[in-house]
This record gives C-alpha cells, sequence and structure tokens, in this order.
C-alpha cells in the first residue's frame, strides 16, 4: 500500500533497509522485495491515460526515457495499448 511505498522510499533516500545499492535502466533507486528481487522505485501509472493513442504514446515515450516499471490493472481499460506498447 502506500503506507509501505512510502516507507521504502523514505529508508532509500536514507541509505536505510529497502536499498539493494543497484540502479534501473534509467539511473534511478530500486527497492529491494522479500523475496530477494527488486523493483525500480519510480515507474508509470497507466490509470486514467485516456485512450488508446494516448495511452500507448504515454508507455512508448516511458519506455525511451528508460522507464521499465509500469502499473497496469484490467480495470483502467487500456491494457490492449499498453501492451502493445510495450
Amino acid at each position: 500500500g502506500t503506507a509501505e511505498g512510502l516507507a521504502a522510499a523514505e529508508g532509500w533516500a536514507a541509505g536505510g533497509a529497502g536499498q539493494p545499492g543497484e540502479l534501473d535502466a534509467a539511473g534511478g533507486p530500486r527497492v529491494a522485495l522479500s523475496g530477494g528481487g527488486s523493483i525500480p522505485l519510480l515507474g508509470l501509472g497507466t490509470w486514467g491515460l485516456g485512450d488508446d493513442a494516448t495511452a500507448g504514446a504515454a508507455v512508448e515515450a516511458a519506455l525511451a526515457a528508460g522507464v521499465r516499471h509500469f502499473d497496469c490493472a484490467s480495470i483502467y481499460r487500456n491494457e490492449a495499448a499498453v501492451g502493445a506498447a510495450l
């Protein structure tokens, strides 16, 4: 949830727990997962991107900028456009 995400971000910023010491493709911080992996701390939320053309363009621009973490859900109703752009 939000509280956990904020705690992880604060831990990373302070150099504390949740900082595996690696950067993502865009040079940004990553946060450790309990299973031993990690994910980029920053990503693109795809809710509210509008029509398929807008959603696709946003994902393509994010990919070009090095973003590799995308928040998607079927309720957003843009899965086809996001998936095609990925």
